[in-house]
């Protein structure tokens, strides 16, 4: 089946013009019928292959919308002309081109470090487990962070509302599990089910068996 390349637009309008190429001219036209907003029409039709047609978006270049959609100018309106008429000369047509689709300009994303994607998104429950253990333990805060992170601000940078990398929280966990198993008081509750592993399981775990740690 013979290829014809194609000039379609909307029924009424100069422009859009679409040049296309095709062998089944009237499926495309149906197909094009589906999702534009006005209905299209055939404006002019010459056989040639996609090599014609590369030609013609060369021609038209100047105009190109997007795709394979022209805008309308004189010139345009001639070729249409004369190929309807017959009279077009293929011989005055530049060498072919590629239409490329312009890219999307992709937006600037903030560059984090490593460490920032890694907080944790259990902070609420790291600090009121925390504080469960102070209150359990009397601890002074100032000497839970120190002994835990070496950081004697920690728990009062935590209750401003500061955020804990996961590494931290794991090594605050960590410290507050081994504090508990070296605690008399501790395994003496754990023989009464009273393990306190609400407050001593690391988050998004399952709860710790402190007795048989």
């Amino acid at each position: 089946m013979n290829s014809l390349v194609y000039f379609i637009r909307p029924v009424g309008e100069r422009d859009p013009v679409k040049i296309g190429c095709t062998t089944l001219i009237h499926d495309r036209l149906a197909g094009l019928n589906l999702w534009a907003p006005t209905k299209p029409e055939i404006a002019a039709t010459i056989p040639g292959s996609y090599d014609l047609e590369r030609r013609f978006h060369a021609l038209f270049l100047a105009q190109n919308d997007h795709g394979e959609w022209f805008r309308w100018s004189p010139e345009l309106e001639l070729v249409i002309s004369e190929i309807v008429a017959g009279t077009f000369d293929e011989a005055t047509l530049p060498q072919p081109t590629w239409l490329q689709r312009p890219r999307k300009a992709k937006p600037d994303k903030p560059r984090t470090r490593k460490a920032d994607r890694q907080i944790t998104y259990c902070d609420e429950y790291l600090l009121r487990d925390i504080e469960g253990f102070l209150r359990k333990t009397g601890m002074a805060a100032s000497a839970f962070g120190r002994r835990a992170v070496g950081d004697p601000a920690f728990v009062a940078g935590l209750r401003k509302g500061r955020n804990a990398y996961a590494n931290v929280s794991r090594r605050v966990r960590s410290f507050m599990l081994d504090a508990a198993n070296a605690s008399p008081l501790h395994r003496a509750a754990s023989l009464h089910g009273d393990t306190g592993s609400a407050s001593l399981s690391p988050c998004g775990a399952d709860p710790v068996n402190v007795e048989g740690r």
